[in-house]
């Protein structure tokens, strides 16, 4: 075999043995500004369901470093605005739903050949849009009380719904909208309060585990994960304490109401 000819396959086994920027698989390299590709626009359909929203445009730009910067805040890993393999594989764990059709297959087709089938790597990812204007706000595993005490009175002037689940559990935006309380009280320990858009009511959430990055006149959107299932405050267990007020809002002149039905409602379709 000539050198030419040498050189011409050596050339082509490295061309099927190295996926093309643009066909990457997620995982396959680290992701940083600049790249592009369909690894990425996984990266950014995954951190909009961790609760980062993030325009699935394909492009790692400033935006996308934002929301990963917050990604890594939130997880307790580096924060440098990049993903690293094992970045990608810690945010692809915390998802059930498999990514189906990860990576370029290469199987025999003629002798001589070899035949490289790239798959859509957002396969198995529910969709980012929600399909109703408002989710329960606890992505994950939980309960909706277990006794009369965590209902709203509770024989006790208990003006909201406690819910358990793991401490560490996000905690979501049940409806898109602007925070207008935020801080550290001796009873709701770690809380946030959301005027909703839609409803025009506000949702007000207690006990959370970390004193929240959010702060008064930021806005949220229906899905964003805001907090996690913490024990701060009078908790007795980790649970998230949730209330619903009619406007004009949180002792504004606004009345607490029994958010139980709704929640049922909410956590039959989130």
């Amino acid at each position: 075999m000539s050198r030419l000819a040498r050189g011409a396959l050596c050339a082509l086994l490295l061309s099927l043995s190295i996926p093309a920027t643009a066909s990457a698989a997620f995982g396959d390299r680290p992701l940083r500004m600049g790249m592009h590709g369909k690894d990425v626009r996984t990266l950014q359909t995954l951190l909009s369901k961790a609760g980062f929203v993030t325009t699935p445009d394909g492009y790692f730009g400033r935006r996308t470093r934002r929301s990963v910067g917050r990604w890594e805040a939130d997880r307790d890993r580096t924060v440098n605005g990049a993903m690293s393999r094992a970045d990608q594989l810690a945010l692809r764990h915390e998802f059930k739903t498999p990514i189906s059709g990860i990576g370029p297959q290469v199987g025999d087709a003629a002798a001589g050949t070899r035949l490289v089938v790239l798959r859509d790597e957002t396969a198995g990812i529910a969709a980012l849009e929600p399909e109703h204007s408002t989710l329960f706000p606890i992505a994950g595993p939980h309960d909706l009380g277990r006794n009369e005490a965590n209902r709203f009175g509770g024989g006790r002037g208990h003006l909201g719904q406690d819910m358990f689940a793991d401490c560490g559990t996000p905690v979501r935006a049940a409806q898109g909208g602007r925070v207008v309380f935020v801080g550290y009280q001796g009873a709701a320990g770690n809380y946030i309060v959301i005027h909703a858009a839609e409803s025009g009511e506000d949702h007000v959430y207690m006990h959370l585990l970390h004193e929240s990055r959010l702060a008064v006149g930021d806005r949220v959107e229906t899905g964003q994960r805001i907090a996690s299932v913490g024990r701060t405050g009078d908790a007795d267990g980790c649970h998230l304490h949730f209330e619903l007020w009619t406007e004009p809002g949180w002792y504004k002149g606004g009345d607490a109401y029994d958010p139980l039905p709704k929640l049922r409602q909410w956590d039959s379709w989130s």
